[in-house]
């Protein structure tokens, strides 16, 4: 299959999962996480805000209390910007979360697609150079750590900008990780690994 075929199909399949299997997942990929000598070695991690049944990053929000959580803005020229998020305002997201409304947290802004970002207005620029794990969202991963994004290669024109040994672990659904190699482009970043919720997949 194509990259655009790939993608279909798995968003199509990603919105069918029932409300309380995504949250297991999230669960369970979490726990998987935190057990990685990646996560145990970071003191700053780059994290994404969930979106339309996305593997959900709660869980891993949560465990992250003695980390420095750095969260992506992505621009109208899909360019991702990074941005520094206090403790406490993790902390108010993951409340605005957990009742589904709400003020909108401070140091937040909901983006025109909807999804919770950094306020730029508000929040510090992060250190890239401090950044030491950066966890990958994506549609579709292959078991060779090719990844299928969105398709405006906000990561990928994103990553080339850290340290070359910041390393990059994909979290994704069982069945997002597919057999079959992905057609990919040598702009295309490879993942360093890829946890799911029953496994983890090492490159």
């Amino acid at each position: 299959m194509t990259k655009q075929e790939i993608r279909k199909t798995m968003i199509a399949v990603r919105r069918s999962l029932p409300f309380q299997e995504v949250l297991d997942a999230g669960k369970r990929t979490a726990e998987r996480l935190f057990a990685t000598e990646e996560w145990q070695n970071a003191k700053t991690v780059m994290l994404y805000m969930d979106y339309r049944k996305e593997l959900p990053t709660k869980n891993i929000l949560m465990g992250a209390e003695t980390r420095e959580i750095v969260l992506p803005f992505t621009n109208d020229d899909f360019v991702i910007e990074a941005y520094a998020i206090p403790r406490e305002s993790v902390l108010e997201v993951l409340r605005f979360e957990e009742t589904g409304g709400g003020d909108i947290p401070n140091d937040f802004r909901i983006s025109p697609m909807g999804i919770l970002e950094p306020d730029r207005r508000t929040c510090r620029p992060a250190d890239l150079s401090a950044i030491d794990l950066v966890v990958v969202p994506g549609v579709a991963f292959d078991v060779h750590g090719n990844r299928i994004g969105y398709g405006k290669g906000c990561y990928d024109r994103f990553l080339p900008q850290l340290r070359p040994d910041v390393k990059k672990i994909a979290i994704a659904y069982d069945f997002q990780v597919i057999e079959e190699e992905i057609p990919a482009d040598p702009t295309d970043y490879r993942m360093d690994a890829i946890v799911t919720p029953t496994r983890i997949l090492r490159f």
